[in-house]
């Protein structure tokens, strides 16, 4: 499990057996006031939402240049992209930047985690939470992988050094 700072607990599964929903939606959009990991992640399981937030989009196209397609429909607020622009460089100081492959790979994940209009096809949410302001947030979600993409992501990180290993489940 890894605690994502500003959002909620994370728990990574490979080989997902069961599967997720099939169609793909959000399950989560925006923050709504705080709990006890920071920042509290709004539940909302609907369809992705227009960004039209020109430097949001900016900040998007220069550290996820792969989830910005034909258009800007997605499941994050500006606010959860400042978050993500600061939880990537928090990465990329602890030591991923030493590998521009290990640092490109945790990147596309957590921007595909963040903002992909299909968060459903791959996350379940497992516990849900009240805001400080009594909005429903995401405390605890699952993070569903192949056996082959976590092994690859795992290759690509496991030879820095001073880096702490995480246990995959």
């Amino acid at each position: 499990m890894i605690v994502v700072p500003g959002l909620f607990l994370l728990h990574l599964v490979v080989n997902n057996p069961h599967g997720v929903l099939a169609e793909g939606h959000c399950l989560m959009h925006g923050f709504c006031g705080e709990n006890d990991f920071g920042d509290a992640t709004c539940s909302y399981n609907g369809t992705a939402k227009l960004l039209e937030d020109e430097e949001a989009l900016e900040t998007l196209r220069e550290i996820c240049p792969e989830i910005m397609h034909e258009t800007n429909i997605l499941c994050c607020s500006p606010e959860q992209i400042t978050q993500l622009q600061k939880n990537l460089e928090i990465a990329a100081t602890l030591g991923l930047a030493r590998c521009p492959s290990c640092l490109s790979n945790f990147r596309k994940n957590f921007c595909q985690f963040a903002c992909s209009p299909k968060q459903s096809e791959f996350l379940k949410i497992e516990k849900y939470g009240k805001s400080d302001e009594g909005d429903l947030v995401i405390e605890k979600l699952t993070y569903f992988m192949s056996q082959r993409y976590a092994e690859g992501m795992f290759a690509s990180c496991k030879d820095i050094q001073g880096l702490t290993p995480v246990q995959l489940s």
